[in-house]
């Protein structure tokens, strides 16, 4: 069985693109660590193939395999479940969270208005709910979902799976 892995190496997107910052270690404004948000998705994509590889019962991979064409296409849709659940992060409400964080985002030309980290309205916009609106309407476009036996069901699959977490 052959997966399609990501690329090795930096992915080929815009400075702006992989400027935008996943993880921190926020308990300790001194320490500088962080992770990207493009390689917190890889990562979690990888982990989801390896998953679905190991433990996904064979009764439920074939349950979607049958639905969505292959088992192939079965497990990159498991991938891209599990690679797109914090894909709300590039909101600004999410980036400001960490001033010098989001100052390295500013430097790359992505506009985040000052007044974003100071407004009581921050939290209506959590990663988890901006991700699932972004997602919701790039899938609402994509003539593949509409094609599948279950289409709103794999909709909501997705929906959930970007809410659910935090």
């Amino acid at each position: 069985m052959h997966d399609a892995h990501f690329s090795k190496g930096r992915p080929n997107l815009s400075a702006r693109a992989l400027s935008v910052w996943a993880k921190s270690v926020y308990l300790n404004p001194g320490d500088d660590h962080y992770l990207q948000l493009w390689q917190h998705l890889e990562d979690t994509g990888e982990i989801a193939l390896l998953v679905w590889n190991k433990f996904v019962a064979d009764d439920i991979k074939i349950i979607i395999s049958e639905d969505v064409g292959s088992e192939r296409a079965a497990r990159l849709l498991y991938r891209f479940i599990a690679a797109i659940h914090d894909i709300g992060k590039v909101s600004p409400a999410f980036v400001v969270q960490m001033s010098r964080l989001a100052d390295s985002v500013r430097q790359t030309g992505l506009r985040i208005h000052p007044s974003i980290g100071n407004s009581q309205d921050r939290s209506q916009f959590r990663h988890e709910l901006v991700g699932c609106g972004a997602v919701e309407s790039w899938m609402a476009h994509r003539v593949f979902v509409r094609e599948s036996k279950h289409w709103r069901m794999v909709l909501q699959v997705l929906l959930q799976g970007i809410t659910a977490h935090r």
